[in-house]
């Protein structure tokens, strides 16, 4: 991804009037946050990271988005009655399919392939199969296995595709606008302005308009 944690920074602190200049990424004119009581760097640094984070946990909980598979990885080899896990940690979503000894398993309830392995009729080829016991345990009939899994791993830059990082400064906004010490209304716009592409993004949707600063409708 190209979106930097100090792209998002500047955008958000010249929407939100912490600063001045044009905010065009990194490269812009910004060099320090003008309300820095308000507005400390190392606040909206986080605000960003963990606005992104939300975001990439709607794609992986949502059932097959379209950017989902940016966050497809591997199990570790998983022996029969393991916890499944990914290499390095991370939040598990989904589990796409499981391989047992290098082939593709069914699933099955565990009573059903322990039956076959104890076959009266001495059966010697029995498929592969699998099942999953409470959401985290992963039974098998093999020797090792791994699965194809939707995780998530939270690291120190944002993750989610470039085409939703207004996605995520709607998010840093929502975060932020309590801490602008104005009418609720402003926090109200701003949540909405969030809730909007967070369901456009649960729908499906790879792309999200772009979140514009605040203004308040003139009485008529």
């Amino acid at each position: 991804m190209s979106t930097t944690v100090e792209y998002l920074v500047k955008q958000a602190a010249v929407i939100l009037n912490a600063t001045t200049g044009i905010g065009n990424g990194d490269s812009s004119t910004i060099g320090a946050i003008d309300d820095p009581k308000k507005f400390p760097y190392s606040f909206l640094s986080n605000d960003a990271l963990d606005s992104d984070a939300e975001n990439c946990r709607l794609i992986c909980s949502t059932k097959g988005h379209p950017l989902q598979k940016g966050f497809i990885v591997d199990s570790s080899a998983l022996a029969d009655g393991a916890v499944i896990a990914a290499s390095g940690g991370g939040e598990i979503f989904a589990i796409i399919n499981v391989k047992v000894d290098g082939s593709d398993a069914r699933r099955k309830p565990v009573s059903y392939f322990k039956r076959l392995a104890s076959d009266s009729l001495s059966r010697t080829t029995i498929g592969k199969y699998y099942d999953i016991e409470g959401g985290n345990i992963l039974r098998h009939n093999g020797t090792s296995a791994v699965c194809k899994l939707v995780r998530f791993l939270m690291s120190g830059a944002p993750q989610a595709p470039d085409s939703l990082r207004h996605a995520t400064l709607a998010n840093m906004l929502s975060v932020c606008s309590p801490k602008m010490g104005v009418d609720v209304e402003v926090a109200s716009y701003f949540a909405q302005q969030w809730a909007l592409r967070a369901q456009m993004i649960q729908s499906g949707a790879i792309t999200v308009p772009e979140v514009i600063a605040y203004q308040k409708g003139q009485p008529q």
